[in-house]
């Protein structure tokens, strides 16, 4: 069974032959590659040793938990996220949300009393477009701010939480289709 094109991990067996003495350094090798030992700290990862409850990474899928560092569910091969990871892109979400929102909002500020009024000049500048079209660019502001709060949103609740939702990525991305095809109309 597939979920979005991915197919379940699947597993072989690997056999090397190892000299005279190298046993210890071989098993270590093949620890490191498998995920099972401690990796260094940093900004989106702890040491995945289960120390830190930071570090669980849960399947959305089917459930799967681990303290090691893993991208994919060993069962079901969808992607895994620490909640120390989730809550880092949270922050990356909430900045790049406020960006957006901050100059989303100087453009509707700066811009709405003229597309609100065509024709008329309003603080220096003019529209000399139709009613419809003016009413079609602020409803394509109107999304953009709207696409800059949702990363706003979800970010806040990412950091506070430490999850994901399913959901809120789908509205994100149904709203980045709809500014999209916006775009293209005009």
């Amino acid at each position: 069974a597939t979920r979005f094109g991915m197919r379940p991990p699947q597993y072989t067996a690997l056999r090397f032959p190892v000299g005279q003495g190298a046993l210890a350094d071989a098993r270590q090798v093949v620890a490191h590659f498998r995920g099972d030992l401690p990796g260094e700290p940093d900004f989106f990862h702890g040491r995945g040793d289960g120390t830190n409850p930071e570090d669980l990474s849960k399947c959305y899928n089917c459930g799967y938990e681990t303290h090691k560092l893993r991208s994919h569910c060993p069962k079901c091969g969808t992607s895994l996220q620490s909640r120390r990871w989730s809550r880092r892109f949270g922050l990356i979400l909430v900045i790049c949300g406020a960006i957006v929102c901050g100059i989303m909002g100087y453009v509707v500020l700066d811009m709405g009393p003229s597309l609100l009024n065509p024709g008329a000049r309003s603080g220096g500048t003019r529209f000399t477009g139709t009613p419809a079209k003016a009413r079609m660019i602020l409803a394509i502001f109107g999304a953009v701010l709207t696409f800059g709060l949702t990363a706003l949103g979800y970010g806040l609740w990412q950091m506070f939480t430490g999850r994901r939702s399913k959901r809120v990525i789908y509205f994100a991305v149904a709203l980045a289709a709809l500014l999209v095809l916006l775009g293209l109309v005009l």
